[in-house]
């Protein structure tokens, strides 16, 4: 039987964007779509269109890695399970889906 591990790929916290949306009320759809934003961006292996702080930090198992490193060079597409969790008291949401590595599903 084949199966696929679902990864947590991350968390976005609204509260460390930019400070031009910092005083934003945030629902559930603003914060999917900037999970969206952030996942597309990782497939295109390009964060520099991101609305993020300039003193973001990122962090893959606990080790601090230069954004753009990681994981951004091997996720090459997402696949369609998709799970979101979304905190709009705290401006933050979590993904839980699937990811293809160098086009295989992982």
């Amino acid at each position: 039987m084949r199966f696929s591990i679902i990864l947590l790929i991350g968390t976005v916290s609204v509260r460390l964007l930019s400070s031009e949306l910092i005083n934003r009320n945030y629902d559930r759809i603003y914060l999917v779509g900037m999970m969206n934003r952030y996942l597309t961006s990782l497939v295109a292996h390009n964060p520099s269109g991101l609305p993020l702080a300039r003193n973001v930090k990122y962090t893959e198992n606990g080790q601090r890695l230069k954004l753009g490193n990681g994981m951004w060079g091997p996720v090459s597409g997402l696949g369609t399970y998709k799970l979101y969790f979304a905190d709009t008291v705290a401006g933050q949401i979590g993904y839980f889906g699937v990811v293809e590595e160098k086009g295989l599903r992982q």
